[in-house]
């Protein structure tokens, strides 16, 4: 059992970073990030699934590939600060495209 838990703990701390090494809140955008680039590709696959107009799936499409840049970013390149920018960005980018494609119909 305790190898099993030293399993998944290996994978989350190489996924968010471990406590040590990445401060808080860096751990936090990354848990954000790698939740948002998870759920964005189910989303993608269930936008398929359910044969929805090629808009929802590209706009989902687009928040998975930017969240991964993001990622790559936060993690990797390690900063923070111009990241946070970029988030709050995407999201009003996503609803404003969001609610044009709802306008057409």
């Amino acid at each position: 059992m305790n190898r099993f838990k030293s399993f998944w703990e290996q994978i989350i701390y190489k996924i968010i970073g471990k406590p040590g090494e990445v401060s808080l809140k860096n751990r936090i955008a990354n848990t954000t990030f790698a939740v948002t680039i998870i759920y964005g590709s189910i989303t993608i696959y269930n936008n398929y699934l359910f044969n929805l107009p090629k808009p929802t799936i590209y706009a989902s499409l687009f928040i998975v590939i930017s969240y991964s840049v993001l990622y790559y970013f936060s993690r990797i390149k390690k900063s923070l600060k111009l990241l946070l920018i970029s988030h709050y960005f995407l999201h009003l980018q996503y609803i404003h495209q969001l609610c044009g494609y709802i306008m057409e119909e």
